[in-house]
């Protein structure tokens, strides 16, 4: 199943939904599924519960992908829940309460402010103790988010960087805003 990131990274992510248990998953980002979406996937199965719910903005992306699973892993179908569409709005619709989330979302300059508004619309779904990672950390989708959360450790704590291609952050929710 074609995918990206780098095995390093896939495997932080696997161990990271291991180590965790989440029953709601989410992820910015399904591109064609063999990615970040598959090893949570397979992390899920292995712990025999959980859903994660994968937003992809690109019907064609996600049709490919949604097909690549019907084919290549049906074994795991019941574990992913692929939607069409915008994340932010997507996760604000089903309104669940989420203890996992991945940030993959656009790449480039014009998206990078996109992160922050995924980090807020998870915040407000996810209570405390629950973890984000964002892909991607060292490029452009992150220059305003990385800066962000460093600022706002109060709230979110950095417990892990990755120093890959392309950085991987695994950062925890250690107290809801507006919280004294």
């Amino acid at each position: 199943m074609e995918g990206q990131m780098e095995p390093k990274e896939r495997a932080l992510i696997t161990q990271t939904v291991l180590q965790e248990q989440p029953t709601i998953c989410v992820e910015c980002g399904t591109w064609l599924g063999g990615g970040s979406t598959l090893a949570i996937a397979e992390a899920l199965k292995q712990l025999g519960k959980g859903t994660l719910h994968t937003f992809e903005k690109d019907p064609e992306m996600m049709t490919k992908a949604v097909t690549a699973y019907e084919t290549e892993r049906p074994d795991l179908l019941s574990y992913v829940k692929f939607y069409d569409g915008d994340f932010v709005e997507g996760i604000e619709r089903l309104g669940l309460r989420i203890d996992f989330a991945l940030l993959d979302g656009p790449g480039t300059r014009r998206f990078n402010w996109y992160n922050v508004k995924a980090l807020f619309a998870v915040d407000r779904l996810m209570p405390v103790g629950g973890v984000i990672i964002f892909h991607d950390w060292f490029k452009i989708k992150c220059e305003v988010v990385r800066p962000f959360i460093w600022m706002n450790q109060v709230y979110w704590k950095i417990e892990q960087v990755m120093q890959s291609t392309m950085g991987l952050a695994v950062v925890r929710k250690v107290k809801r805003y507006g919280e004294e």
